[in-house]
């Protein structure tokens, strides 16, 4: 999970969902769909949506420019969702 090609792929993902939809929710979504084939319940869509914020916050004073603290948080968020039970395993 920490091989730059596992970091890419979460980059790429998080920009494909970033350019198809405006709002976080209609993200969120479309991020579920496409990684887990399912909607997000209403929990998972609470913690993530706290997740992005955190991620953005915590992007303050790091030298990252702010125009591009939308694209690292979701990129992060697209890692926690990659590296999941939930895409790693199956039932």
């Amino acid at each position: 999970m920490n091989d730059p090609f596992f970091y890419t792929q979460a980059d790429t993902l998080a920009v494909r969902i970033g350019m198809q939809y405006n709002s976080d929710l209609d993200r969120l979504r479309h991020a579920y769909r496409l990684v887990y084939g399912r909607i997000p319940k209403a929990d998972e869509i609470r913690e993530a949506q706290q997740f992005l914020a955190s991620a953005r916050k915590s992007l303050q004073g790091t030298g990252v420019p702010d125009y591009q603290w939308n694209r690292q948080a979701w990129a992060s968020l697209m890692r926690v969702l990659l590296a999941s039970n939930e895409f790693v395993s199956i039932d």
